[in-house]
């Protein structure tokens, strides 16, 4: 897994920046595959990007009836998804051209004969393009076009699927046509397809491939777009990444790589459109960025010095969305996997399984790390170290090599250093006493604002610039005190949404807080409220942090 301490932020801002700037190109984002996303009208309204993609029509072809699915937005068995036709009306409106993506990762779906990519076709052309029919599943809306995600399957065919879709154009409204390859050269699901040169924009996917994406060098992905670029006839080539670490197994860039190495390697191409960014879902706690200005401002939390007066933004953590984020990840590959299951697409599902593994292996490890286990471990080990040390140490002496003795004295002191204080940190994490619990409504003490506990360390596991942007040094209890991670009323904060309070700035309210509250991730995190207003954590999250269940019942019992 990449490193999840990567400031997301400043990966996104930079691409809004660069996408603002000379030969910057566009950004084209995925979405549609997690409901607590936002909606599609409010993701063109950030005027960031100049394509929608929405992700997946999953079952198709092979005389299968075709099913669209947009995850928690809307139910298409019961032509829930007719709604989306105004959203998709108002991106057009601000020049966002929106497009269905055909396949993704885990679907039924492949062409039988070029007659059956003629069907599709037509029913593509009818449903969601120019064409008509009284059961159009996205309403009366009408798509720019089609995207390819083909990721299994078979590769027959999908060249005809092409040719149909472009000949429509011919009856007045173009119709877009995308792909969205894996890196490796030629794809090996729709390779002649791309030959055609009947696309307009090949997004290629430099993640998940490590033969062919950015790792310390750019050698592997040069390479692999210099291939692109020149031997695929379409009009524009983007650079396909994952829109965090959470977001793919691998292949997340950083903001310095990312700026300083990858970009100006391949921008000067004629063919350069610009940056893919898998997915929305992964972009929603920054709703600062903003593309044209501002954002600056908006974020100037992270380039204050820590000698200037604090606001509430002086709190903001990225590490503690990202850790929320990846709670989510883990949540929606789980239901993805009973999807997969409950349609009987046994390869599928298991795909998905071995990657929810991964995941759940790479959070238990920062758990254990933020909870002191790794710690104690590294305590016991240092200890094995220091005794045969010693034994060392003795054996020098009685030899009479005393330089020798020197160095393994001063090395036996660095580790009794090192194991005490880790000793200490796995002794912090095992007597921890929050004052606060998992969903509890609390307020902040200097801010004012109104907040929900969705997390807690008992010990700040920060980076020391953020310590030092945040002054915790200054608190009366330091960076010792137990940290929440809590989620802000938006309609007081609406450009905090997440932060990582020491226990001394919150305060419990005077009396139950009944009121409502605000906040994109309250239906992830918590299935109601007790009667005391007080939010009540799902199973997984209490899990997560070990915490019992802890609710005021909303009829408690008469004592008289």
């Amino acid at each position: 897994m990449a490193n999840f301490a990567t400031s997301f932020s400043f990966f996104t801002l930079a691409l809004l920046a660069l996408a603002s700037g000379s030969n910057g190109g566009s950004i084209a984002i995925y979405w549609g595959q997690n409901g607590n996303e936002g909606s599609l009208a409010e993701t063109c309204g950030t005027g960031n990007y100049e394509y929608a993609i929405l992700a997946f029509l999953p079952t198709f072809g092979n005389g299968q009836t075709p099913m669209i699915n947009l995850a928690g937005h809307c139910d298409p068995y019961s032509d829930g998804c007719t709604k989306l036709s105004s959203d998709i009306k108002s991106c057009q409106a601000k020049g966002v051209k929106v497009l269905l993506s055909l396949g993704g990762g885990a679907g039924s779906y492949s062409l039988a004969s070029a007659q059956d990519a003629r069907q599709v076709a037509t029913y593509l052309w009818n449903n969601f393009l120019g064409g008509s029919s009284p059961s159009r599943p996205l309403g009366p809306a009408v798509l720019d076009g089609i995207d390819f995600d083909i990721e299994g399957g078979s590769n027959l065919y999908w060249d005809d699927l092409a040719r149909y879709l472009k000949g429509y154009s011919n009856k007045g409204r173009k119709v877009y046509l995308t792909a969205a390859p894996q890196c490796p050269f030629p794809d090996a699901w729709i390779g002649n397809a791309l030959k055609t040169g009947l696309f307009d924009n090949v997004w290629v996917q430099f993640y998940n491939n490590p033969p062919c994406q950015f790792s310390s060098e750019i050698t592997n992905l040069e390479d692999a777009w210099k291939q692109w670029t020149s031997d695929i006839p379409a009009n524009k080539i983007f650079l396909g990444l994952p829109a965090s670490p959470a977001a793919a197994g691998s292949g997340f860039i950083d903001v310095d790589d990312l700026t300083s190495k990858v970009l100006p390697a391949i921008k000067d191409s004629s063919k350069y459109g610009g940056v893919m960014l898998w997915s929305s879902f992964f972009l929603i706690g920054y709703p600062y960025v903003s593309r044209h200005g501002g954002f600056k401002a908006k974020a100037a939390w992270m380039f204050r010095g820590g000698e200037q007066g604090l606001d509430a933004s002086s709190e903001h953590s990225e590490s503690a969305n990202e850790d929320i984020l990846m709670f989510f990840f883990q949540l929606d590959l789980a239901t993805r996997v009973q999807y997969a299951l409950n349609m009987e697409q046994y390869e599928a599902a298991q795909q998905l399984r071995n990657k929810l593994t991964e995941v759940e292996e790479e959070v238990i490890k920062q758990q254990q790390s933020k909870r002191g286990l790794s710690s104690k471990s590294e305590a016991q080990d240092k200890a094995l170290s220091i005794i045969r040390l010693r034994s060392d140490l003795q054996n020098a002496v009685e030899n009479e090599n005393y330089a020798l003795a020197a160095e393994l004295r001063d090395e036996i002191f660095k580790l009794e250093a090192e194991s005490l204080a880790a000793s200490a940190k796995a002794l912090a994490h095992e007597n921890a006493q929050y004052a606060f619990r998992l969903g509890q409504k609390v307020k902040h003490k200097k801010f004012g604002y109104r907040a929900v506990i969705c997390g807690m360390d008992p010990v700040c596991s920060e980076s020391s610039s953020w310590m030092d942007n945040a002054q915790v040094k200054k608190l009366t209890r330091g960076s010792t005190q137990p940290f929440y991670q809590v989620l802000v009323d938006v309609r007081a904060e609406p450009n905090l949404l997440v932060a990582y309070v020491p226990e001394e700035n919150l305060l419990t309210p005077d009396k139950p807080d009944m009121g409502s509250f605000d906040h994109p991730y309250i239906s992830f995190l918590f299935y109601g409220v007790d009667s005391a207003g007080d939010f009540i954590p799902v199973k997984q999250l209490r899990e997560k942090y070990n915490k019992p269940r802890h609710e005021i019942p909303i009829d408690p019992p008469n004592d008289e």
